[in-house]
């Protein structure tokens, strides 16, 4: 089980602006074998992890709740909220890994 949270202007970028933000982005699975992610968002709007490379769509409700994460093919995948979040700067947390994005990678 892996612990994260979603947290609404936690990380300032490199513009100076605080990002939503979540506190892991970096996933390690096995490919085929579930993780389990216990996310507490504490926005009060959804958030995803979605890679619809890695065939991942995991829609993070407000509050906690345990999610399972499956990659069935090995590789390195980025994932990205789907859901439209940091709009004053234009979605920029979204595209950028570290904030809003990162990588699954599948072994």
């Amino acid at each position: 089980m892996i612990d994260l949270s979603v947290i609404p202007e936690s990380k300032v970028g490199p513009d100076g602006k605080k990002h939503d933000a979540f506190t892991k982005t970096e996933f390690a699975v096995k490919a085929g074998q579930p993780l389990k992610l216990r996310i507490d968002n504490t926005d009060s709007q959804p958030h995803s992890i979605t890679s619809p490379l890695a065939n991942v769509s995991i829609t993070a409700m407000p509050g906690t709740h345990t999610y399972v994460l499956v990659v069935g093919k090995p590789g390195k995948y980025l994932w990205f909220c789907a859901y439209p979040c940091g709009s004053d700067a234009n979605g920029w947390a979204m595209k950028n890994p570290g904030y809003m994005s990162g990588y699954i990678t599948a072994t």
